[in-house]
């Protein structure tokens, strides 16, 4: 159990490291979303269920997340730009503990399946799971929904294999947790049913209705308490849960389109394992093919054949059904398939143990030699892209070169235009500052307060300049203007004869973020293409980018495009700098 610790430390001191990347120029989207219902549970409004971010995600990780979150410093104490976002850091730290809880979990599901060896090498590989260690340093809910989801399930095992009244109430909170946690936490239902329905007894005895019943129960209430919003609200507002005209299903804030189911996710699902799961996915499937073919029953002497084909039909229970909602539907997001990682490494840890016997039926001095190979092949090359990404996010992004770009060539009485959604940490002219607030460019649906406003903004440091800009220590300061991209008769304008419009707004330069491919973003490929032809290009940043060619970035959102990147192996090789390219233009 020391080694599980010991993996456990392992995993959280990796997910810490770097793990204020971005802040506080930028965060990722829906970032912002968990941070703000924190800090509206810790009693940041007296109506919190007028903000969206009220209604966005249920409430468990913000209750959890509540109580670390401290004052935000004042503008006298802030020594540098990171300062600026503080509570955005302190989420990413309790997600990112959290999230190395998984390592344990993964440990102890494990031992329901296999030996004892392999639920450690299954514990060790979830510790230097890329997707998990990616996601897990973001304030998305994500990771630490893959957690509770585990657990639950976890939980409903445990429970079908010893039905009694404690077992299945401890079930039904696991799964109450894990909707509390994330609204993908439903199909963990499932699973509780099938252990219902599967649960062991003694000859004679009678389905245990009274433990089932009172586990659904305990689901109902935890929801009760996590979804407060399914009440009425007292000012009589409109619950956010209702199917439009077209039948687009309007869930808790997020839109769920029915010309989208059509079966299009399934690439995105085996896209995402294939790139960040390369080694866990290839051992996996050496499982399936070798309990396949040799009908081999993995190794875990305190459980019988029968109780481990029961447990696993509960497991599948909620694997199939959360697999087939992820694949019919087109917008499935790489974190969305967090929550079926841990079992692809406890099956990958089986692979490995398969190989072994495989090679060690003939030959059992090998089998020792074949578990060492497999692990290292398995753990080797995801934890050494872990630790090249943790080291990306650790160093300066394209954001913050660019300000130091800026801080070295431009003069103070020139203006720069932050094409959206670009920002920089750098101090700004008390008139920048009041445009960009009332403008409001950025994502409406991320609140946060700005001027004692609520707007839509993707950037905790202006939103703090806002608040405290007048208190910042004396220094040189920057004209930096942003501007309205959801205004579309803007949006003409600046496309039509962007250096026309750039002059006229009295701009000596442009800063622009490419986009990671054109279909991501037309507007920001369309100007791109327009400034390199009409502008004088003066700073690249990374170096290596190659315009807008859509190549693969480290950027903050989710990296559907190019799916024939393949993360793991071109983590350690192909980037020098974290954060999408980004081009600073000269008007001429």
């Amino acid at each position: 159990m020391l080694v599980v610790v010991g993996l456990t430390i392992w995993a959280a001191a990796l997910r810490l490291r770097g793990i204020d990347f971005g802040l506080p120029q930028r965060v990722e989207p829906d970032g912002g979303v968990l941070v703000r219902q924190a800090e509206l549970l810790m009693g940041g409004s007296e109506a919190p269920w007028r903000e969206a971010n009220w209604f966005y995600y249920p409430h468990l990780l913000g209750w959890i997340v509540g109580p670390f979150l401290h004052g935000a410093p004042s503008g006298a104490s802030v020594s540098r730009a990171a300062a600026a976002a503080t509570h955005h850091l302190e989420t990413r730290r309790v997600l990112a503990l959290l999230a190395a809880l998984i390592v344990p979990a993964t440990f102890l599901f494990a031992r329901r399946f296999v030996g004892y060896g392999a639920a450690l090498l299954a514990s060790a590989s979830m510790s230097v799971s890329l997707l998990q260690t990616w996601f897990a340093q973001e304030s998305r809910p994500h990771a630490g929904a893959a957690l509770f989801a585990l657990l639950a399930v976890f939980a409903c095992v445990r429970a079908r294999a010893g039905p009694s009244i404690a077992s299945f109430l401890l079930a039904g909170l696991g799964v109450g947790a894990a909707l509390g946690a994330l609204q993908s936490g439903a199909p963990t239902l499932f699973a509780l049913c099938a252990a219902f329905v599967l649960a062991e007894r003694v000859p004679g005895a009678r389905r245990p209705w009274l433990a089932g019943l009172l586990a659904f129960a305990v689901v109902l209430a935890v929801c009760a308490c996590l979804y407060p919003f399914f009440r009425d609200t007292p000012d009589g507002a409109a619950r956010p849960v209702l199917f439009d005209a077209d039948g687009t299903w309007e869930f808790f804030g997020h839109s769920l389109f029915k010309q989208k189911v059509n079966g299009a996710g399934f690439a995105t699902v085996a896209w995402t394992l294939l790139s960040f799961e390369t080694p866990a996915l290839v051992f996996a499937l050496l499982a399936g093919a070798w309990a396949f073919v040799a009908r081999a029953k993995p190794a875990s002497p305190s459980i019988g054949a029968s109780a481990r084909r029961g447990d696993l039909v509960v497991v599948l229970a909620y694997v199939v059904p959360y697999t087939l909602a992820l694949g019919l539907y087109e917008r499935t997001a790489e974190r969305f398939v967090l929550q079926l990682v841990p079992f692809v490494h406890v099956a990958a840890a089986a692979g490995v143990f398969a190989c072994a016997r495989a090679w060690g039926a003939r030959r059992p001095r090998v089998a020792p030699l074949v578990i060492a190979l497999g692990a290292l092949l398995l753990c080797a090359p995801s934890a050494f892209a872990c630790w090249r990404l943790t080291t990306l996010r650790k160093r300066p992004d394209t954001s913050e070169l660019t300000a130091q770009w800026i801080m070295a060539n431009v003069k103070r009485d020139e203006r720069v235009i932050l094409v959206p959604f670009v920002d920089v940490p750098l101090p700004r002219t008390r008139e920048s500052v009041v445009a960009d607030a009332k403008r409001g460019w950025c994502s409406p649906w991320r609140e946060s307060v700005v001027a004692d406003a609520k707007r839509g903004w993707c950037s905790p440091w202006l939103a703090f300049l806002a608040a405290h800009g007048d208190t910042l220590p004396a220094g040189p300061r920057w004209d930096l203007r942003g501007f309205a991209l959801n205004d579309a008769e803007v949006r003409d304008a600046v496309l039509a004869d962007p250096v026309s419009w750039l002059r006229a707004n009295g701009a000596r330069y442009a800063v622009l973020e490419l986009p990671s491919s054109p279909e991501a973003s037309p507007f920001h490929t369309a100007l791109a293409a327009r400034l390199a032809r009409d502008a004088q290009l003066v700073q690249r940043l990374p170096s290596n980018a190659n315009g807008a060619s859509g190549e693969a970035v480290l950027g903050y959102e989710d990296l559907p495009r190019p799916r024939h990147v393949n993360w793991i192996w071109c983590l350690p090789t192909h980037f020098e700098v974290f954060g999408k390219a980004i081009e600073v233009y000269r008007v001429p």
